[in-house]
């Protein structure tokens, strides 16, 4: 794709003024994304006020519930997002307030009642009282029939049938189902196609780290998504070397041959190395990686472990203060040369020698994604498990695993995986260098070549995590690239604006355009100017803020780029010019010739060769010299 240094303009900004009960000539910015051209956020633009009129302005206008100015502001700007009647579409379902003190307001849409899988809206609110953001995305123009047609025990049915083809031996006990409304090309950051009512149907085994999540058509019983599902302090570690190739796994369970339990509840005593396997997997998950998984969480965002709520259950299959972990999963059997450690939902699995820093921590993490929130119904609000909100999931894991390995160890290198027993799975500081499973290339610009734009939504997204994981390194250790240079702000800061990106703006939709706003919005609440233009830096030298290259649209030169110096040994200049380097261009009698092919420089009615107000002209061909010879 042929780039240039032409520029997208992707904002504008827009002054628009609510009821004067809620703000005052408020100004905002209205983000769009490069690749939809859909508004994905708006930023409070900074007040032009004094201190004065700004104190005044807040006693007398802002509203003291943070509650009602979101309910206020959405009412007006919901169609912005896509919903055309924000009182009937959109339903509050969770509001937090965080430790800088901003409230968050999480709107989910409804059509007639039922909710709409992946669609909501995230209204921010200042300490002052004023909304300071807004981003998500919304279904519009929605016509679906509200009454099914395939009852739920029949989806259940389906659903059970599926399960069983997929894991042979394995029995699905715990079914969850729910009527919702799905749109598959929402979910694939692509333009809305057709909306169906459809049965969501959650599988799972107590003693097995598979979960089936299907959606089927409610009208037909057609299978039309099914969603991936790799990727609960009460502990609850399993075993799965008990019997080998069984397909079971186990806590708590004793062995005469052995005399050893397999497995380990939460208060139970230390199990010692396994019988078979000579390691100590099972204890060292309980005693070790899942209290310093839970330390580090806490210390540094203050969150209550992985769902925020004492665990990593999602409060309907597996209890929400429950940690569940499958260890040697190999015994299942997994091919663990294909992935040595995956998150399931509501667990962590892991092969033999695959307790390593940065992996363990990236598991873990995945819990932040799975759980943005919950709806008012208990229900767990995720991020997707394809596409770019996967790629943004899996982005943030590999940041997170990478800064638990550095709070463990005092040090990081940058690689997912790096110590793995098979392989490296990927590189931060360098993506290209390690290819997706040793042979698909992986890019680091989102206008790269090697992007992909496949039909798989799980290769989709770990092949083009590259790109936000390089922009997460640039971002902490700074450096050159795609003709930027980006002074770092260190692994904490950008840990934080990471971590305040996934768990306060982004959305179960989110793309890498959404992304760049979410990730600017998130530096501006904790740190300085300075910092953040940083951070813009890192995310358009990876060209987050570009159409990408799956759009089809050109691209343009990252506006952080520094222009290229032709002229390295000329301070003055950094093309050549008309004089070209180390001669100015300067026409000093102002005619439109430059001196340098000026024969008569002072006479500005003449510039070739002859008589120059009485002078002999004999310069053109010494400026000629000096600026070709």
């Amino acid at each position: 794709m042929r780039r240039t240094f032409q520029h997208l303009s992707i904002t504008f900004l827009v002054l628009f003024t609510l009821t004067p009960a809620a703000y005052s000539q408020s100004s905002y910015q209205y983000l769009t994304g490069a690749k939809s051209g859909k508004v994905v956020f708006i930023k409070k633009a900074a007040s032009p006020a004094t201190p004065a009129q700004t104190l005044l302005a807040r006693s007398s206008a802002a509203p003291s519930d943070p509650v009602a100015a979101a309910d206020k502001f959405i009412k007006g700007q919901a169609a912005v997002f896509g919903a055309r009647n924000a009182a009937a579409e959109l339903t509050s379902q969770s509001v937090e307030t965080d430790r800088i003190g901003m409230t968050h307001i999480r709107y989910h849409q409804q059509h007639r009642g039922i909710s709409v899988y992946g669609s909501e809206v995230l209204v921010h609110v200042g300490t002052d009282g004023e909304v300071q953001a807004a981003n998500g995305a919304t279904v519009p123009n929605i016509v679906v029939n509200p009454r099914a047609r395939i009852r739920k025990k029949r989806a259940v049915r389906f659903a059970k049938a599926l399960f069983s083809s997929e894991h042979p031996g394995i029995k699905a006990k715990k079914a969850v189902a729910r009527l919702l409304v799905f749109n598959p090309g929402f979910i694939n950051d692509k333009e809305s196609t057709r909306s169906v009512l459809s049965w969501e149907v959650k599988l799972s085994s107590p003693n097995h780290p598979a979960i089936g999540h299907y959606f089927f058509n409610a009208r037909t019983g057609e299978l039309i998504y099914r969603s991936p599902s790799e990727n609960r302090l009460t502990r609850k570690i399993y075993d799965c070397s008990y019997a080998p190739g069984g397909g079971f796994c186990h806590a708590d369970k004793y062995s005469s041959q052995y005399n050893y339990y397999y497995g380990r509840s939460e208060g139970k005593p230390v199990r010692g190395p396994n019988p078979v396997k000579g390691t100590t997997d099972v204890d060292d998950l309980y005693g070790y990686w899942l209290p310093r998984a839970v330390q580090f969480y806490a210390e540094k965002f203050g969150r209550n472990e992985g769902n925020g709520r004492g665990g990593l259950g999602d409060g309907i299959s597996v209890p929400l203060t429950q940690t569940r972990v499958f260890t040697y999963i190999e015994d299942i059997p997994w091919d663990c040369n294909l992935s040595g450690a995956y998150f399931s939902y509501t667990s962590i699995s892991f092969c033999n020698y695959y307790l390593i820093p940065d992996i363990v921590g990236h598991e873990y993490s995945h819990g932040v994604a799975h759980y943005l929130g919950f709806d008012a119904s208990g229900n767990p609000i995720s991020m997707l498990k394809q596409w770019e909100p996967r790629a943004l999931d899996e982005n943030y894991a590999d940041v997170a695993g990478e800064m638990f390995e550095y709070y463990l160890t005092g040090d990081n290198d940058w690689l997912s995986g790096g110590t793995a027993p098979f392989r490296t799975y990927r590189s931060l500081i360098d993506p290209p260098s390690v290819p997706r499973r040793g042979i698909t290339p992986v890019p680091d610009r989102y206008m790269h070549e090697d992007i992909d734009c496949g039909t798989d939504g799980v290769d989709f997204a770990y092949i083009n995590m590259g790109v936000p994981n390089k922009a997460a390194y640039l971002t902490a250790m700074g450096g050159e690239f795609n003709g930027c240079t980006i002074t770092g702000l260190g692994r904490e800061k950008m840990l934080q604006i990471w971590y305040r990106a996934i768990s306060t703006y982004y959305t179960a939709t989110t793309t890498f355009n959404e992304a760049y706003y979410a990730l600017l919005q998130a530096c501006d609440d904790l740190y300085p100017a300075a910092d953040c233009a940083e951070l813009k830096k890192a995310l358009q030298a990876t060209e987050m803020d570009q159409p990408g290259k799956c759009s089809g649209e050109e691209g343009w030169v990252p506006l952080c780029a520094s222009p290229l110096d032709e002229c390295p040994d000329d301070p003055d200049k950094t093309e050549p010019g008309v004089c070209g380097c180390g001669v100015p261009d300067i026409d000093t009698d102002e005619d439109g010739y430059m001196d340098c092919v000026d024969a008569c420089p002072f006479d500005p009615n003449r510039w070739e060769e002859g008589e120059c107000s009485g002078v002999i002209a004999a310069r053109l061909i010494h400026y000629r010299g000096s600026s070709f010879g």
